[in-house]
């Protein structure tokens, strides 16, 4: 989360940081000054503007991102994106499938060398 303040000098980045911050913004003692709230995650981003004014000097104002990501929460995991969950079940079809095989193969070559041991009597 980043938080970006325009002053008459240019823009300046009052924070930065991952998860719920508190941060003190200096308010001029006369006019305004803008804020821009900016979230990203999972390759998603979503921000709000906030107009301070020298009448809310003092006073605690809460902003709230809400960034579009389609997902999953799992006790103990944590948020899950769905693009996660189906790279997850990819992956699990994939080892199954190969553990398929090598147990047809490992069949077939004990079959072969069985036959091998026994062969036809001399």
């Amino acid at each position: 989360m980043n938080v970006t303040c325009q002053t008459p000098s240019g823009p300046v980045t009052v924070a930065s940081g991952v998860g719920q911050q508190n941060v003190a913004i200096p308010i001029p003692s006369s006019g305004s000054i803008t804020c821009t709230v900016t979230g990203y995650s999972y390759g998603k981003s979503a921000s709000t503007t906030v107009t301070l004014t020298s009448s809310q000097a003092g006073q605690t104002m809460t902003q709230t991102l809400k960034i579009p990501v389609s997902g999953y929460y799992i006790p103990g995991v944590g948020f899950v994106p769905v693009s996660t969950l189906i790279l997850l079940a990819v992956v699990i079809i994939i080892v199954v499938i190969l553990i398929v095989i090598l147990l047809i193969e490992y069949s077939n070559w004990r079959r072969r060398r069985l036959a091998g041991l026994l062969g036809p009597p001399k």
